[in-house]
């Protein structure tokens, strides 16, 4: 069975008979801090949801999509919650669909939009905004807003970018920022007028993935997929942004996420398998974090207090595999190219921090393959999945070691929780 469900006969019967219609049975675990901060893991490959206990680190209950009549190959891609816990939000790719839940993790509202992706609340207004997935290649220039209280009431915004994907919105919520992933074009726009100022970069394509503010100033930081270069900007006040700095990172940066006070940058990198640790105010790369737990890093956030950084790892071979097909090359060549097959050029080394220490992983085997590929194409559920369950990796930001590897469920891609900078 895909998944391990623990009921007693009686608790079950109980739980049936008080719980609404439309309330989810789960994988259910007794936890001691009911009060904890949750993490919510999107499970692309599998159409759950993981819900983590912050505390205990443990995944206390699996949402599965499925027995709310979505398919499973719906495509959860991004979960966000609200900053009191009162609910969460996640994006189905292939349902075209957003839903939410309360904290109960019942649904309780949703809506319509092709290909949703990315996601975004507003600090002030009951505004959620939503980009579009990688996996659509041709979709509107636009992104969806909807009152937070009625999904169905969504409507969609024109950004005059083709494929907006990145999305983020600084804490005075003035402006909501885009970005394009065919054309090196951002865009801030204004929430309340729905009007925007464009930016156009220079140069190379970036394929700009994901962007983050800085939870002071007017700093934000874009990942670039083809360039490996963290991005800096400065934001005007009429959300207009002036490109000031380029930091290279790893191959493939996807979800960046700043520390509470604003000094760091964390930068998961999809085809390294590797942690940029950036000084925000330096620019410049501090520590590069190499684990056999990061397979295909993808998501990033932190605990409430910055000490713990979570990231989601995708752990698909198989795209790897699509990918060299697609490129004409032998997978085995692109192995050679990025690494061993196993473990890659990072085995148990920590780069720039010493030596191995140690760490209790709690993971087994399957999951210290090291696989080196993602790419435009496969960032929905257009292609067939391993069946390989994904994992979260905590991670020390203190001594940069990682201190618990938690195994969810297939293809773990965007992750949230109620933490917001």
């Amino acid at each position: 069975m895909r998944f391990r469900r623990l009921f007693l006969a009686t608790a079950a019967l109980l739980l049936i008979a008080t719980l609404p219609a439309l309330a989810i049975a789960g994988q259910n675990h007794t936890v001691d801090s009911p009060d904890a901060p949750r993490l919510y893991v999107a499970n692309q490959g599998e159409a759950t949801v993981s819900i983590i206990n912050m505390d205990t680190h443990e995944v206390e209950t699996t949402v599965d999509l499925t027995e709310l009549g979505f398919s499973s190959n719906a495509s959860p891609h991004h979960v966000i919650a609200e900053p009191d816990g009162s609910a969460w939000y996640v994006s189905l790719i292939s349902e075209n669909t957003v839903l939410k839940f309360n904290a109960d993790n019942e649904l309780v509202s949703q809506g319509t939009m092709e290909a949703p992706g990315l996601m975004a609340l507003h600090p002030e207004h009951d505004q959620l905004f939503i980009a579009r997935s990688m996996m659509a290649v041709s979709p509107p220039q636009r992104i969806g807003m909807a009152p937070r209280d009625d999904l169905a009431a969504l409507e969609e915004v024109d950004v005059f970018l083709d494929r907006p994907h990145a999305l983020t919105i600084p804490s005075d919520g003035a402006f909501v920022y885009s970005a394009s992933l065919a054309t090196n074009q951002l865009i801030g726009l204004n929430v309340e007028t729905q009007r925007g100022q464009l930016t156009p970069l220079s140069g190379m394509t970036h394929v700009i993935v994901q962007l983050a503010p800085a939870p002071n100033g007017t700093q934000i930081v874009g990942t670039g997929q083809l360039t490996a270069q963290l991005l800096f900007f400065d934001r005007a006040g009429d959300g207009r942004l002036t490109l000031v700095d380029e930091v290279t990172v790893g191959a493939q940066p996807w979800h960046p996420v700043y520390s509470p006070d604003g000094s760091r940058i964390y930068v998961p990198n999809k085809q390294d398998n590797t942690i940029s640790v950036v000084d925000a105010n330096e620019r410049t790369v501090i520590e590069t974090i190499a684990d056999d737990s990061f397979v295909q890093p993808h998501g990033a956030v932190l605990s409430p207090d910055g000490r713990y950084l979570y990231v989601s790892n995708n752990h698909q071979r198989q795209m790897m595999e699509e990918m060299a097909r697609d490129m004409g090359m032998d997978a085995h060549a692109m192995e050679d190219e990025h690494g061993d097959d196993e473990h890659g050029d990072h085995g148990h080394e920590h780069h720039d921090h010493g030596d191995d220490h140690g760490h209790d992983h709690e993971h087994d085997s399957e999951h210290e393959e090291h696989d080196h590929a993602e790419h435009d194409g496969h960032d929905g559920h257009g292609h067939e999945t391993d069946d390989r369950r994904g994992t979260i990796s905590v991670i020390d930001t203190e001594t940069f070691e990682v201190v618990r590897v938690i195994e969810v469920g297939v293809y773990p891609t965007g992750i949230g929780t109620q933490v917001n900078y």
